[in-house]
């Protein structure tokens, strides 16, 4: 990680030291054919496997993509008071239901 961000640093330096646009297109397709592929790798690696267990975890919250669609036609008040209530009496039942078994 520390040879791409070092590779990174330099790319942009010699970018500040760059006049013309040719100059500057010449050095971003330099940088990008010579680009370390183990770096980038890990990297997207990384950020697919951060993405995917996110999106697993919020898939669930399906009561969240209720009130944002809620309070975006709506006004927020009300919305936010009626989450809070059915999430009340999503708790006062399922407590009821614990307690008959």
């Amino acid at each position: 990680m520390d040879k791409l961000q070092a590779y990174v640093e330099s790319f942009i330096a010699s970018l500040r030291s760059t006049d013309t646009l040719y100059e500057i297109l010449r050095k971003l397709t330099l940088f990008f054919t010579s680009f370390p592929l183990d770096d980038v790798k890990a990297i997207l690696t990384a950020t697919a496997t951060s993405f995917a267990l996110i999106l697993v975890a919020e898939m669930g919250d399906k009561s969240q993509l209720v009130c944002m669609a809620l309070a975006a036609k709506h006004r927020p008040l009300p919305v936010v008071f009626g989450a809070l209530r059915a999430v009340g009496w999503a708790e006062c039942n399922d407590a009821q239901h614990k307690r008959s078994l």
